[in-house]
């Protein structure tokens, strides 16, 4: 698939000379080239009649070659949208125009006769004479039935919290940032609602997690039977639950969860003669014109939950954004000043973590992930977490990926100084959304590049997924160009949001690191195991290889490396080492990457 892209793009970029009017050997050439492509092709003039088509055409559509030239591309080719039904007109004239080529939406479907209908992918492009002008247009389909078949079915397992029946967290995120969406329009109002069952640790020390397991689908029936139908509840995670209720004042949202609160107090579980009560802290907000972005949204709305905690259980906190902006400005400004102050003095250490294969070949060269910890004042580690909300918020993350680009091609061109002709590591670094879109960021990456002699080949940018799939241009600009320029990208927390599976298979990426919620979970969740076996999949159909992360026990990579998936990393493939300005080189892999594991402690 990721074949067929770079096809259809090295197509639309490169003048094609009259294919189809002049010598038979240039003929014969371009027919040839069609048919290893491995794809349907189908070429009309500029009146948008069929001029040749190749066999993968034949075999698609159903009518021969000689039977469609002549006749209409769109008797020939008829295209629907799946999930409408509603027929989907070839952008012919729009390319002509534009002399550019055009991709398909996503999710198309090629009309058969007997009304069977086949998943495909698909460009339409220019084809160019000699003086630049647009002879016809070329259509390639490619038929994308078994990644379709698998990415729908994953989607179906992903959303929904294989205990409870609910909904889980990633599409409840997804479904909250529908609604703040929508509430941008005028005089519409929502509400959001984070709940966290108190006592609940009680019966899993008790009684073990069968019983803990029990108590929250009998609690999960008790909401559910609390809210409107179109409420969406969902649970989050462990003993947390998340519930949208769309078009709802804040006021009528406060009922709503003072009856959950009665309807949890009222639940008395039993199990094995002992007998229990729990009870729910609530955080509230309204989601309106004025709210933030999702992430902001929900920390808000966790942080007023867990008030509810603080000021005495089982009661109701409502986030009040005065009180918050007041007290996240104190918190922030001194991290802000440290952040600027760090930069200023060069007061940011590198580390290494080890990227090791688990089914790729043993031969592979050493593999790393860059990490970043500022250094205090008095030379302590200060913790990522300390500071990166505080700089993404404020708009410091492109000026502090500047000097993680800059001092990691130092550290590198020093450190493999004398390997220059052998097989030289791959570094990997993380690159923020705000740094993607930042103007001027590639070409310092380039600039860099050149002046320590660093071959794009050796460093993968790391991006995550929310990041890669945002329709976003200048972010797209990024990725493409250095991926021109041979640099390397890998996907981060993959599986996070299953919106971006339809978008993955356009993008120039290498590596697919699938999220560590999935590998911590995989060995006791089924959901899990499946996750990380589909998104495996997915990454063997496109072409990229696959890195499981926080991988923290030989079981683990065990069962990783049965399934194929390509590396591994975690506390048990090697924790992260201080590299560069403190003058210790990368921590060096296993021979051969074997194992025994390093201890996994933390």
């Amino acid at each position: 698939m990721d074949s067929f892209k770079s096809f259809m793009r090295h197509l639309s970029a490169t003048p094609v000379t009259s294919l189809f009017t002049t010598s038979p050997t240039l003929v014969e050439a371009a027919r040839m080239m069609f048919e290893l492509s491995g794809n349907a092709a189908i070429v009309t003039d500029a009146s948008g009649k069929v001029v040749y088509t190749n066999q993968g055409a034949e075999r698609f559509t159903g009518v021969r070659s000689h039977e469609a030239t002549g006749r209409p591309i769109e008797r020939i080719v008829r295209l629907t949208n799946p999930k409408t039904g509603e027929a989907m007109a070839i952008p012919f004239q729009k390319v002509l125009v534009e002399a550019r080529a055009m991709f398909l939406p996503d999710y198309t479907s090629l009309n058969l006769p007997g009304d069977q209908k086949v998943p495909v992918d698909g460009s339409l492009g220019p084809v160019f004479a000699s003086d630049g002008r647009v002879l016809g247009t070329v259509l390639l389909l490619h038929d994308v039935s078994n990644y379709r078949l698998l990415t729908d079915a994953l989607s179906l397992q992903a959303n929904q919290d294989p205990l409870t029946g609910l909904i889980n967290r990633r599409e409840f995120e997804t479904r909250v940032s529908r609604a703040i969406k929508i509430a941008r329009a005028p005089r519409s109002t929502h509400a959001l609602a984070y709940l966290d069952l108190d006592k609940f640790k009680i019966v899993n020390d008790v009684c073990g997690h069968a019983a803990g397991d029990e108590l929250l689908r009998r609690i999960a029936a008790v909401l559910r039977s609390k809210v409107r139908e179109r409420d969406t509840l969902a649970r989050l995670g462990g003993d947390e639950f998340g519930l949208l209720l769309e078009n709802c004042t804040l006021e009528a949202a406060h009922q709503v969860c003072e009856n959950l609160l009665d309807a949890v107090k009222e639940i008395h579980f039993t199990w094995q003669e002992k007998t229990f009560t729990v009870g729910v802290s609530i955080g509230l907000a309204v989601i309106n014109d004025r709210s933030g972005e999702l992430a902001s949204l929900i920390a808000v709305t966790d942080a007023a939950c867990y008030r509810a905690k603080e000021n005495g259980r089982n009661r109701i906190e409502i986030h009040n954004p005065t009180v918050a902006r007041e007290t996240r400005a104190a918190n922030e400004s001194p991290a802000i000043t440290r952040i600027v102050s760090a930069l200023d003095e060069n007061r940011f250490a590198l580390f290494a973590q080890p990227i090791v294969a688990a089914a790729a070949a043993t031969n592979e060269g050493e593999f790393y992930e860059v990490l970043a910890k500022m250094v205090g004042p008095n030379g302590e580690y200060i913790a990522p977490s300390e500071f990166l909300p505080a700089a993404e918020r404020y708009q410091l993350m492109p000026a502090l990926d500047r000097w993680i680009v800059r001092r990691a091609f130092e550290t590198y061109s020093t450190t493999y100084a004398d390997n220059a002709n052998g097989k030289q590591p791959i570094w990997s670094i993380n690159i923020a959304a705000t740094s993607l879109a930042s103007e001027g960021f590639a070409s310092y990456i380039s600039d860099q590049a050149k002046l320590h002699q660093i071959r794009p080949g050796s460093i993968c940018f790391e991006i995550t997924e929310a990041a890669a799939m945002a329709k976003n241009d200048k972010a797209s600009e990024f990725i493409w160009g250095l991926k021109i320029d041979g640099f390397r990208f890998c996907i981060d927390d993959f599986g996070k949001s299953l919106g971006s599976l339809g978008s993955l298979k356009n993008l120039p990426i290498d590596f697919l690191k699938i999220d560590g919620s999935f590998i911590r979970d995989m060995l006791t969740d089924d959901v899990s195991m499946g996750m990380v076996e589909a998104i495996h999949r997915i990454g063997q159909m496109i072409g990229v290889r696959t890195i499981a992360e926080c991988v923290e026990s030989q079981a683990q990579f065990d069962q990783l490396k049965e399934m194929g998936v390509d590396f591994a990393q975690g506390f048990a493939c090697g924790r992260p080492a201080p590299i560069g300005n403190l003058g210790v080189h990368p921590v060096p892999l296993l021979p051969d990457n074997n194992f025994p594991l390093r201890a996994a402690t933390r």
